[in-house]
């Protein structure tokens, strides 16, 4: 519905219209089932309002959907003696709020104090050293978190901005290989840690 109406919402400085349904319907079905599967450019087809609260929204939510479902099927094991496996809610809204929102603020305070662009304003014009105009898309700081980035370039992880120099290119090869690794691994060693038993969780991360 955001991006069907999009022409009418705020922080939309490109002025984008209305995506087409097709292209909308797809693009809601892939962001809620963690496919984040994208036909589209997004600097050139979506506003700021709707790539933050209509698709950056799903990366948190997927994601926590895959944490939850996790910890459930953990508790499957650990609470042999309890007629419940715990609260989906509850997990959900604890995944998002002790874990993937503290570390998207903090990679976030990390890439804008480096310098990448963070604002709402529109594309800034510039001219390159060929002596040409172009426009240079800008916004929020950094797209990755959760599971795969909302892409709000077609570029993505291509798009110069979030290395302007090495500062920048370091971390950002970190979050992305840190973040790859450090997601799948953590289960197993959660599962260890309520089971008691550690050494089963090590066992999980084994080939």
């Amino acid at each position: 519905m955001l991006q069907l109406i999009q022409n009418y919402l705020p922080l939309n400085p490109g002025n984008f219209g209305p995506v087409r349904w097709d292209t909308a319907l797809n693009t809601a079905v892939s962001f809620v089932t963690n496919t984040n599967w994208q036909s589209y450019g997004g600097e050139q087809t979506m506003g700021h309002l709707v790539q933050m609260a209509g698709l950056a929204v799903q990366n948190f939510l997927s994601a926590a959907v895959g944490i939850a479902a996790v910890i459930a099927l953990i508790r499957g094991f650990a609470r042999k003696g309890f007629a419940t496996i715990g609260n989906f809610w509850t997990d959900l809204t604890r995944s998002i709020l002790y874990v993937l929102l503290p570390l998207a603020i903090i990679w976030a305070l990390v890439f804008a104090s480096q310098g990448v662009v963070q604002t709402l304003e529109g594309p800034a014009a510039v001219r390159s050293i060929e002596g040409q105009d172009q426009s240079v898309y800008r916004g929020r700081s950094h797209p990755r978190r959760g599971s795969r980035s909302s892409a709000r370039t077609g570029a993505v992880s291509s798009m110069p901005i979030p290395r302007t120099r090495l500062k920048t290119y370091t971390p950002d090869r970190l979050h992305a290989g840190a973040g790859a690794s450090a997601h799948p691994c953590c289960p197993p060693f959660h599962h260890g840690a309520m089971l008691n038993n550690r050494r089963q969780g090590m066992l999980f991360t084994l080939p």
